[in-house]
């Protein structure tokens, strides 16, 4: 492929030869043909010795091969040669990413937006480093009832993530990717709704970006949006059909549309609620509470928690009243709802659970589940008490032990 460069009639020529060359390997880089471009790079080092811009994209060709070693060998002794040129460190960095080097990735890339801070694109990649990182590392320092804070250390490099995105999108409001960066930064943070305003932003900015698609599509089903999620998920797919944890996702959607208990513990490890300046929406602790319903449990102090601040939300109000019904707790749900009743005397739905439950005879509202949680206790407690260790050593030395005589 290499041609010999040991004959050139003059200056002229070989000046001409080495623009061809260059020509040639910006070609072959750009068609991907990279073992082509490394054999046109080792032509130009022959006629330049030390050229720059063929041993940048010597290495870089390296890299998309995946010979991760030599390429940052390369780079390394780019760097030691040109301390001041920042693309070195950004490709050094993502060679890091590659080779599942977070931290040695975070230095390169922090010291490429030093070198260039106004390169919004070394933002969006320093901020998705973070990001990785932050993935790897524990959130949640302890948590109490209704309460969970994040470990100072997680947090300070959250926001450092974010930040990062921010500025990015600053630069360039126009690109997906800042604003992908961004909402995925904000979803760690359990900020919810502003990372869907964000993934929203991203599509409007760029409608065929299947990874923000896919991502956005992560996002709804987390939330429980399993519809949305799915509709989003097909989209991602059929812009690009390679997105292979994306159609895990929408097989994952099909099966929990089918029965909701299949995503139990994959919603409730997400959703959180919380006092706390970042937890304690009363958005998030709605979602908690329907995607808890959705997958059969009963939330009621968590529900009563909520309705102290939402009294007016009418689905929740309807929905604690219905959980006492179904836990048959007739005689509370009763009372529950008539108090509601009279505050909301025109509320179709309070009129005709009232209805349904004046229909029941006093002694199936009231008396038969008294006695059913009483004969319940009594059970749970025999239960303990043959069972418990005392008892079984209390028989076992009446049955075996040894009289003692005394006298």
């Amino acid at each position: 492929m290499t041609e010999a460069l040991s004959e050139r009639p003059d200056i002229e020529t070989e000046e001409r030869y080495i623009q061809r060359r260059r020509d040639e390997l910006e070609s072959a880089f750009a068609a991907k043909h990279y073992e082509q471009a490394l054999e046109i790079v080792g032509a130009i080092q022959q006629a330049v010795p030390g050229d720059f811009d063929s041993r940048f994209k010597g290495a870089r060709c390296l890299w998309m091969l995946h010979r991760h070693e030599p390429a940052m060998d390369g780079i390394r002794e780019l760097i030691a040669e040109y301390p001041a040129n920042d693309q070195l460190y950004w490709t050094a960095g993502d060679i890091q990413a590659d080779l599942g080097n977070a931290k040695e990735a975070i230095d390169l890339l922090e010291r490429a937006v030093e070198l260039n801070p106004d390169f919004y694109y070394y933002h969006i990649r320093l901020s998705e480093e973070l990001y990785n990182l932050l993935m790897t590392l524990p959130a949640i320092a302890h948590t109490r009832r209704f309460t969970r804070e994040f470990i100072p250390e997680y947090l300070q490099m959250a926001n450092r993530a974010l930040e990062e995105a921010c500025i990015a999108v600053e630069m360039r409001p126009d690109l997906s990717s800042g604003h992908s960066a961004k909402a995925a930064v904000l979803s760690l943070l359990l900020r919810y709704e502003e990372a869907l305003e964000c993934y929203r932003t991203a599509i409007v900015c760029e409608p065929q970006d299947a990874r923000a698609r896919a991502s956005h599509a992560d996002l709804l089903m987390r939330l429980g949006y399993l519809k949305e999620a799915r509709e989003e998920a097909d989209y991602a797919l059929s812009l690009d059909s390679g997105l292979r944890e994306t159609r895990q996702l929408r097989e994952l959607i099909e099966e929990g549309e089918r029965n909701p208990k299949v995503l139990h513990d994959y919603w409730l490890s997400h959703a959180t609620f919380g006092t706390s300046e970042y937890l304690s929406t009363p958005a998030a602790m709605k979602r908690l509470i329907l995607l808890k319903l959705k997958t059969g449990e009963r939330p009621m102090k968590l529900m009563r928690v909520y309705l102290k601040g939402m009294s007016d939300d009418a689905e929740i109000r309807l929905a604690y009243g219905k959980t006492l019904y179904d836990a048959r707790q007739y005689d509370r749900a009763m009372k529950y709802f008539r108090r509601q009743l009279r505050r909301y005397e025109g509320d179709v739905e309070l009129r005709r659970w009232v209805d349904e439950l004046d229909k029941m005879s006093a002694w199936k509202r009231s008396v038969a589940p008294v006695i059913r949680r009483t004969a319940s206790g009594i059970g749970m407690t025999i239960f303990s008490i043959l069972f418990s260790p005392v008892f079984f050593f209390a028989l076992f030395k009446q049955l075996f032990g040894r009289k003692v005589k005394t006298g």
